[in-house]
């Protein structure tokens, strides 16, 4: 029903604000809310009128913006990984160092550092397979246990120090690697 007239005048950032609830009982949320919309959307609001949905409406445009974003990104990771780990096949370095610098555009380094070492162990041990009657198994068991040792050590580091540091770090990483003179084998 309705009742002419304001009881009290409700601001938000000190504009007027008018606020309209319900429930939808025996159907479905989204339902009512399309049902609601397509009703406002007949009225003629004054020139500065707004009119903005709150509730499990923005919960869902968020949830949406944000798939949508991790998406993308996943999308990017992929595509980066096939063509760093093309770059490594093809020369036979530089593919994990350059998937570390994209990665680093957008992951924050406490998350990269496990990620690119997950993605890395996957494509050695793809190559692993492909080339096993080479693989040296007698250097096997202390390669792994000095891995195994290696990532404890830099998972407490990775955890302990400072975003900052950690990039700084990461940074000088990847400087240090991309402008040192290779050994020669």
């Amino acid at each position: 029903y309705y009742r002419p007239g304001l009881g009290e005048v409700h601001r938000v950032n000190r504009k007027r604000v008018v606020t309209i609830s319900g429930d939808a009982e025996g159907r479905l949320d989204s339902d009512v809310l399309n049902d609601v919309k397509a009703r406002i959307d007949q009225l003629q609001f004054p020139v500065n009128y707004r009119v903005n949905y709150a509730g499990k409406d923005e919960e869902t445009k968020e949830a949406q913006t944000f798939l949508l974003k991790a998406f993308g990104m996943a999308l990017l990771l992929i595509v980066a990984s096939f063509f760093t780990s093309a770059a490594t096949a093809a020369f036979g370095i530089g593919g994990g160092l350059s998937l570390l610098a994209i990665m680093s555009t957008v992951l924050p380094v406490a998350v990269l550092i496990p990620v690119h070492g997950l993605v890395q162990l996957a494509s050695n041990l793809g190559r692993v397979l492909v080339q096993r009657r080479a693989v040296s198994y007698r250097a096997l068991v202390p390669f792994l246990a000095g891995a195994a040792l290696g990532a404890l050590i830099g998972a407490c580091f990775v955890v302990t120090l400072p975003e900052a540091v950690l990039q700084t770090t990461l940074g000088a990483f990847i400087l240090i690697l991309a402008l040192a003179k290779l050994p020669a084998i």
